[in-house]
């Protein structure tokens, strides 16, 4: 993302979330420096309240570097429940996040990330639909995660 900053025509912040490794941190604001974008780049460490975090922000980009084999992680819900438009990599599986649908896929490369954030800050109409679209479906993983658990523990009460 660090690298797609200075591609991106519009006015653009970007958000890091979450407290990690140190050094990767020191990492990261070297190639902010290396890039010229760190004015524009804000760590704010450990997200105590996404909807307060979500809140003022457009559109989340999270673009997943390492294959997990899971079509989309705790961060892409917590995007799409607080009604953010998501911008993340290509999964090929494609059942739960659909490119256009709910999510915006790209290639984890800098010149689609970019083109993909102006294309969407550019377009409010295909933004809202991925926000109301991603809503719905994060409602409806939250809902069978609850029933999935709700079931294991009546299993366990009358075992």
């Amino acid at each position: 993302m660090i690298k797609a900053l200075p591609l991106i025509k519009n006015d653009v912040e970007y958000y890091v979330g979450g407290e990690g490794d140190p050094t990767y941190k020191k990492k990261l604001i070297n190639l902010c420096k290396i890039y010229d974008v760190l004015s524009k780049v804000h760590f704010v460490g450990k997200v105590v309240s996404p909807k307060k975090f979500f809140k003022d922000k457009t559109l989340v980009v999270n673009p997943i570097l390492i294959k997990t084999g899971e079509e989309y992680g705790f961060s892409d819900l917590e995007a799409l429940i607080n009604r953010k438009a998501l911008i993340r990599s290509w999964d090929k599986t494609q059942r739960v996040l659909r490119h256009g649908y709910n999510v915006y896929h790209v290639n984890p490369i800098p010149e689609e990330i970019a083109s993909a954030v102006d294309y969407l800050i550019d377009n409010p109409s295909l933004r809202k639909r991925l926000e109301e679209n991603g809503y719905k479906t994060a409602q409806r993983i939250n809902t069978l995660a609850i029933k999935q658990h709700l079931k294991f523990y009546r299993m366990i009460i009358n075992s």
